[in-house]
């Protein structure tokens, strides 16, 4: 008898086990299309990267980008790897890009595989974006700085900029990653808020409305390396222009007026004869000290540094704005081995470039607003 009821034992064994592995495999199922639907809805974006109604210029849902990392697939490329990248890519934000995968190699099978490497590729990408940026102001700057002689200071820009060269710290990167499925690749976009960027703003303020009444005066260090009469020349010509673009009055007929070194250490009695002349007004002062010295390195051995300092005065004699510009040229010569027409002339031109860089770098905008 008991034989005959062993076959059908193993019979109900094998029943049973088969109802534990389909009991089993729901359960797995249903945890799988948990997960899968958890990441749909964390992942999926506001706008499809393919939408053609995306604004022309972007092409991106900028602020999406910024709120999270996102992780997405579809049939066709995107449209910021086919065309073009987002419109703030090197102004307001860094970016790069990396791809990885192939049908052949099968590296990316899903969109799961291949993040990690992606996003230290693009980060390789944006650095390098970074530094050929910088590199190529760089070259620009060289250039425009070659002089009428014919004197190429290539290597002035390099060893002056060379303390602005420090690597850019990769923080806040966010990544946009696409997986483009029949071609089993995966396609990623690095964006990092540029800290140098700001926004203009056309909104003016009150000091901005104001347009102030400035008489200028210029104090030339005792240097028998400085021509006065040309120093005063340049300086008429080129502060006015800086202080054009900022909307002033130039007062005294719109000529800068030269102090001698005793007019600078009586300057309460100046501001005094200035508010007599021209009420309401302020006096704006350019103090000049410069040397030329030995600098390290052989193709320029030495560098001549001029001191542009800049002083506003109320009219009770109180200085109330100051700024101190250093402008920096180097020479091809030693300091022993440049004559007397050489030296001024150096001079003359380190000024120059004063200016240059005063207006290219806006030095003179605070002073309206200290106003």
């Amino acid at each position: 008898m008991i034989k005959k009821l062993g076959p059908q034992i193993s019979i109900c064994h094998g029943l049973l086990l088969i109802v534990i592995f389909f009991f089993f495999q729901g359960c797995t199922g249903t945890i799988e299309e948990k997960i899968i639907n958890e990441i749909k809805k964390e992942q999926v974006p506001k706008k499809s990267l393919l939408d053609k109604q995306f604004d022309n210029d972007s092409q991106i849902d900028i602020q999406f980008v910024l709120s999270k990392d996102i992780l997405e697939e579809g049939n066709e490329e995107p449209i910021w790897s086919v065309k073009v990248e987002p419109k703030e890519c090197g102004k307001e934000f860094y970016c790069g890009r990396a791809n990885a995968g192939s049908i052949s190699g099968d590296e990316c099978p899903n969109k799961f595989y291949c993040i990690t490497k992606n996003e230290q590729n693009a980060k390789s990408d944006m650095l390098y974006r970074i530094e050929t940026r910088i590199k190529s102001i760089q070259s620009d700057y060289a250039f425009s700085e070659r002089d009428n002689d014919g004197e190429n200071v290539y290597s002035q820009y390099e060893e002056l900029i060379r303390a602005k060269g420090a690597a850019v710290a990769l923080k806040g990167v966010l990544f946009r990653h696409y997986y483009w499925i029949p071609e089993k690749v995966l396609l990623t976009l690095a964006m990092m808020k540029n800290p140098k960027y700001k926004i203009k703003s056309d909104v003016k303020t009150e000091a901005d409305k104001k347009i102030p009444n400035l008489y200028l005066a210029l104090s030339v260090d005792n240097n028998d390396n400085f021509i006065a009469d040309e120093i005063t020349k340049i300086t008429n010509i080129r502060l006015k222009e800086i202080l054009d673009k900022h909307s002033y009055i130039i007062l005294n007929q719109g000529k800068i007026h030269p102090y001698s070194m005793e007019e600078v250490s009586s300057i309460d009695e100046q501001v005094k004869l200035i508010a007599e002349q021209f009420p309401d007004s302020l006096l704006l002062l350019l103090s000049l000290t410069g040397n030329i010295m030995k600098n390290s390195g052989d193709m320029f051995p030495s560098i001549t540094v001029l001191y542009m300092s800049f002083s506003a005065y109320s009219l009770e004699g109180q200085i109330i704005w100051k700024k101190t510009y250093e402008a920096k040229r180097l020479n091809t010569k030693k300091v022993s081995k440049l004559n007397a027409s050489e030296k001024k002339r150096s001079f003359i031109k380190t000024l120059e470039k004063g200016f240059n860089e005063i207006k290219e770098k806006g030095i003179l905008s605070g002073l309206k607003s200290s106003l």
